[in-house]
């Protein structure tokens, strides 16, 4: 062998080594960049996910707050129910009227509505006995009642000289 053969030879095994090395590289890199994009890709859809939680969480804690805001006002219109479990409490309420417009209450039928009824509604026949501006300002405090309240029917008659007696059908909304 020659010297310059030998150096071709020599120059031969060195770029074929340089190019399987640079071949080996670029397919370990190639390959790195693969995975790390693909992690990248998958950590740009987690934020896109993280942010679209954080969005309905704040409308979350907006729906919330206001909630909150409207709690007082939701426990208003739900109390002006009559409930089964209130018929006590819906008496106490007439015999309050009556006491502070000073007449006489005789609670003569009570019906509770039925909790199958599409309209639940439970009614009430009352007799009021007293002066004709005593059983007005019983009639003006029932209807200020908090329930949702409506005369069915009322019959005033002059039951003696002093006194005057209303008969009243009242008809209460339910739940």
């Amino acid at each position: 062998m020659t010297p310059s053969r030998s150096k071709q030879k020599l120059l031969v095994i060195l770029a074929v080594g340089l190019i399987l090395n640079l071949t080996l590289i670029f397919a370990v890199g190639w390959t790195f960049y693969q995975h790390i994009n693909s992690l990248y890709n998958a950590l740009k859809e987690k934020r896109r996910e993280l942010a679209g939680l954080e969005e309905k969480e704040r409308r979350l804690k907006d729906l919330e707050h206001t909630l909150g805001d409207l709690k007082s006002g939701i426990e208003t219109i739900e109390s002006t129910f009559f409930t089964s479990g209130s018929v006590v409490q819906f008496l106490q309420t007439l015999e309050a009227a009556a006491h502070r417009s000073d007449v006489q209450l005789t609670v003569e039928s009570a019906d509770v509505a039925d909790p199958k009824a599409s309209v639940k509604e439970s009614s009430f026949v009352i007799t009021v006995t007293g002066g004709f501006q005593q059983i007005y300002a019983f009639l003006g405090r029932v209807s200020q009642a908090p329930y949702h309240i409506y005369f069915s029917s009322l019959n005033i008659a002059a039951s003696d000289g002093a006194h005057t007696q209303a008969h009243v059908a009242l008809t209460v909304l339910s739940q």
